[in-house]
C-alpha cells in the first residue's frame, strides 16, 4: 500500500499560450470544460447555439465564445470577451486576485492596524455593516459592472473594513472577489480534466477512479503505440479514451460493451478524437465473445452488413433513375415502405426519412466492419487486457479473455470493491500469472499558505483498488 500526496499553492492561474495557426479554436458543437477563475467546480458541457452556461452562479451566452481559442475569459453582460493573463496583469497588478477588487492598499489601510484595536463584524448592526444593498449589487451586474470595480465598492461601502486586521482584510477581499468573480476558462477537454470534474460531479459512477490510478493502470498495462489493448470500461469512458489517446491511431483498443453499440463513456466522446486516432478504436459486443469471438449469423461480410448496403444502394438508384415523376414517386415510396414498413403514430414518409435511413444504414455497415476488425484483433492476440468496473465481478471477463492474452501479456483490473480484485487476484495466481500486485493508494490534497497550510479538509482520500499480473505459459511437468 503506497501513500501520495499532492502540493496545492493557494491561488493559481492557468496561463494561455500565444494564438497561432494550430492553436484549436471554439466552434459550435464543440465540447469544453469550463471552471469559474478561483472556484472549486467544473463543468464538461457542448456548447451550443442560444444556449446559456452556468458555473457557480455565473451565467453566459455560449454563442459568443464560437471562434475564440480556448482560454481564459470575462463576463461582461452574458457575453464572454477573450483576455490573457498578460493583459490582465498590466491591468490589475501582480497578485491577481487581489488586484482584481482594484483597492489601493495605502488608501485603504490594508497594511495597517495590524496590532489595533478590533471590531468584529458580528458586533455591527448588519444592516450598516453594508451600505450596498444586494438589490443594488444585482443591478450593478446586470449593468456588466466589472468584478473588480464592483468589489472595490464594496470595500468602500463596509462599516467594519478599516477596523480590519491586515489578515482579515485579505480573506475580506479574496471572498467577495470569489463570490462576484466574472473570468472563466474555457478549456479544451483532456483526460486530467475529465477525470477530475466526473469525479467532482458523481464520485459513484466514475468508480472512484482518480487520475493517478488512471495513470497507474496505464502504466502496469505497459499501453503505448503499437500494442492491442482490450478494454472492459464501467467508470464513465474514462480507460477507454486514456488508451485510445495514447495509442494515437497506432495499434487496437478494443472497446468491449454491453448491447447494440457503445454507450455510457461520456469521457470518450468529449475528446472529440480525429479519424486519425480513432482509427485504432473497435468496438465489439459482448455478445460477439460469449459467442465464440465471432459475429452472429446473418452480420458480417455476408450477412446484415451486405444487405443493408443492397438496400441503400436500391434506394440511391430508385431515386436516379429518370422516369415519369409519379412512377418515381411511387417507387420511392415503396422502397422505403420495404426498409421500415411503418412510421410511429401514422405519420407519412419524406425524403428526410430516407436520407436518415441510408445514413443509418451506411453506419450499420461501418460499425460491422470494425466489430469485425476488433474480433480478428482479439483472435490475433492481445497485449493487454485493462478491466475497469463497478458492478461487473472481473472474473468472469477473465474466464472469456485469458486464453486470447499472449504470454507475458499483462493484466490490469481496476474496481472500487475490494472483494471484486481480491477474487480476481485469487484466480490469476490460480492460473499461473506472476508479479501479481493489489495495491490501494490515498491520495490527499494539501493547502500551501504561509501560516495556513493543512490538507482540506472536503475531500475523498481514498478510492478505488489497482490490480496487475503477468501471464506466463505453465512449465513442463516433472515427471517422477
Amino acid at each position: 500500500i503506497s501513500a501520495m500526496t499532492t502540493i496545492e499553492s493557494g491561488a493559481s492561474l492557468e496561463l494561455t499560450t500565444p494564438i497561432d495557426a494550430s492553436t484549436p479554436v471554439i466552434t459550435e458543437g464543440c465540447y469544453a470544460v469550463v471552471r469559474k477563475v478561483g472556484g472549486e467546480h467544473q463543468r464538461v458541457v457542448r456548447l451550443t447555439a442560444n444556449s446559456n452556461v452556468l458555473v457557480e452562479k455565473l451565467r453566459f451566452e455560449a454563442e459568443s465564445a464560437f471562434g475564440h481559442p480556448f482560454g481564459l475569459f470575462e463576463v461582461i453582460g452574458k457575453r464572454l470577451v477573450p483576455a490573457t493573463v498578460e493583459d490582465l496583469r498590466k491591468r490589475d497588478g501582480g497578485d491577481l486576485e487581489m488586484a482584481m477588487a482594484g483597492v489601493d492598499a495605502d488608501n485603504i489601510g490594508l497594511n495597517g492596524n495590524e496590532k489595533g484595536e478590533v471590531i468584529a463584524p458580528s458586533a455591527v448592526d448588519a444592516e450598516t455593516r453594508q451600505v450596498l444593498t444586494e438589490e443594488a449589487i444585482s443591478e450593478m451586474k446586470q449593468g456588466g459592472l466589472r468584478a473588480n470595480d464592483l468589489v472595490s465598492k464594496l470595500v468602500s461601502g463596509s462599516a467594519s473594513f478599516a477596523s480590519r486586521t491586515t489578515y482579515a482584510k485579505s480573506k475580506y477581499i479574496r471572498r467577495k472577489t470569489k463570490k462576484h468573480q466574472d473570468r472563466v476558462l474555457i478549456l479544451k477537454p483532456t483526460i486530467r480534466l475529465l477525470c477530475e470534474a466526473y469525479l467532482r460531479k458523481d464520485y459513484d459512477r466514475a468508480g472512484s477512479l482518480r487520475l493517478d490510478q488512471l495513470a497507474l493502470m496505464l502504466h502496469q498495462g505497459a499501453v503505448h503505440t503499437g500494442r492491442r489493448v482490450l478494454v472492459f470500461d464501467q467508470v464513465l469512458g474514462l480507460v477507454t479514451a486514456a488508451v485510445t489517446e495514447r495509442l494515437a491511431g497506432a495499434g487496437a483498443c478494443v472497446h468491449l460493451h454491453r448491447g447494440t453499440i457503445a454507450q455510457s463513456i461520456p469521457c470518450f466522446s468529449s475528446m472529440e478524437f480525429s479519424d486519425q486516432v480513432l482509427s485504432a478504436f473497435y468496438p465489439v459486443r459482448i455478445d460477439c465473445v460469449l459467442g465464440g469471438f465471432k459475429q452472429p449469423e446473418g452480420e458480417g461480410d455476408g450477412g446484415g452488413a451486405a444487405a443493408a448496403e443492397k438496400e441503400e444502394v436500391k434506394m440511391m438508384e430508385t431515386d436516379e433513375v429518370e422516369n415519369d415523376p409519379e412512377e418515381t414517386a411511387a417507387a420511392g415510396e415503396k422502397s422505403l415502405q420495404q426498409l421500415q414498413p411503418s412510421q410511429p403514430g401514422g405519420r407519412p414518409y419524406t425524403q428526410q426519412d430516407v436520407e436518415w435511413q441510408a445514413i443509418a444504414a451506411q453506419k450499420r455497415v461501418e460499425r460491422l466492419q470494425r466489430e469485425a476488425d476488433g474480433l480478428a484483433a482479439i483472435n490475433e492476440g492481445l497485449d493487454t487486457i485493462l478491466i475497469g468496473t463497478r458492478s461487473v465481478d472481473p472474473v468472469s471477463l477473465l474466464e472469456l479473455l485469458y486464453d486470447k492474452l499472449r504470454p507475458s501479456g499483462n493484466v490490469v483490473v481496476y474496481s472500487p470493491t475490494v472483494q471484486h480484485v481480491m477474487r480476481a487476484q485469487q484466480w490469476l495466481r490460480e492460473h499461473g500469472a506472476v508479479h501479481v500486485v493489489l495495491s490501494d493508494q490515498m491520495y490527499r490534497v494539501q493547502q500551501v499558505l504561509p501560516n495556513r497550510t493543512h490538507p482540506l479538509m472536503s475531500q475523498m482520500v481514498v478510492g478505488g483498488y489497482v490490480l496487475a499480473a503477468i501471464k506466463v505459459l505453465p512449465g513442463p511437468e516433472k515427471k517422477d
